[in-house]
């Protein structure tokens, strides 16, 4: 958490290697469109101009499933009912 604490929101480099980081944390698959994204922001590219190519790849939206930021699933057996 102290790397989110850190995190230069306007640097899209860092934004992509702390969301990868993430990733590798939680065992969470980079695969497709969100390795493809996460490559475009490692490489500097805006975020608004990746997700405006790629749709909502990172999963921002209220209520919606998808890209690292998507709600977690308690099918899994990580979270008990």
């Amino acid at each position: 958490m102290s790397e989110a604490e850190s995190l230069d929101e306007n640097d899209p480099r860092q934004l992509g290697r702390f969301m990868r980081r993430m990733a590798e944390i939680t065992g969470e698959p980079v695969e497709g469109e969100m390795e493809e994204a996460l490559r475009r922001l490692e490489a500097g590219e805006d975020p608004e101009k990746v997700e405006e190519d790629m749709g909502d790849v990172f999963g921002g939206g209220e209520g919606e499933e998808g890209g690292l930021g998507g709600p977690p699933t308690y099918d899994d057996g990580l979270y008990p009912l």
